[in-house]
């Protein structure tokens, strides 16, 4: 059984610096509306890459549900912001934008309120595709795993502010992970030591694609 949270992941690939500077604003403005006015809304993050290439951004939403989520798409803010998108060159057709939709595992998920007081959290987003075309994600069967390392992080680590296993509403045996901590240091030297994690990222294998990503406005709990 799934969550009813959806959560959003969009990479978008710009192809210059102006363009998105001015994509920036369009979502800082999204992002306020969705702040005040959708409740439902609990996350809206817009990031850029921690080894940044002036061009990519990335947006991570969080709904409450479909409800909340269609609420949102139905706003004017993303209405323009798509219009705007087929009015100017801003992505390349050999490298356009990815779109997840995915969904908590339960209690495999973390936020806490604190979070709302870090400005610049560590923040990763980690891919776990298929190990081949028939195999499933390594996430797969080790669900237990990921919701072990998330009950310790809730017991354990306060500096780990979001810590959270989702898995693609699409793509059947896609999963991926979510996380953010106080600090660089405090992943490294309490989180990542830890043995649930440590057997979680052997979990893992080397189909993982580790993101990490820098916060440069919105936000990750209201």
């Amino acid at each position: 059984m799934s969550s009813s949270k959806i959560l959003v992941v969009v990479k978008l690939p710009t192809t210059d610096t102006h363009l998105r500077n001015e994509l920036f604003e369009r979502l800082l403005d999204i992002s306020e509306h969705a702040r005040d006015n959708e409740p439902g809304t609990l996350k809206y993050a817009i990031l850029i890459p921690r080894e940044d290439d002036g061009r990519t951004a990335w947006v991570i939403e969080e709904y409450t549900d479909q409800k909340a989520y269609d609420t949102h798409m139905a706003s004017q803010g993303v209405t323009d912001v798509n219009k705007w998108f087929n009015t100017v060159p801003i992505f390349n057709q050999s490298n356009l934008p990815v779109l997840r939709n995915l969904s908590h595992l339960p209690d495999a998920e973390l936020t806490r309120p604190d979070t709302v007081h870090h400005n610049d959290p560590h923040i990763l987003y980690t891919e776990v595709p298929k190990s081949g075309e028939t195999s499933p994600s390594p996430l797969a069967a080790g669900t237990h795993q990921a919701k072990r390392v998330t009950d310790v992080a809730k017991e354990q680590e306060p500096g780990t502010l979001i810590h959270a296993i989702f898995k693609d509403l699409e793509e059947d045996g896609w999963y991926g992970a979510l996380e953010a901590y106080e600090s660089e240091k405090y992943h490294l030297d309490v989180h990542e030591n830890g043995e649930a994690a440590v057997k979680m990222r052997m979990d893992m294998g080397a189909t993982a694609v580790r993101h990490k990503l820098k916060l440069v406005g919105g936000y990750l709990y209201k």
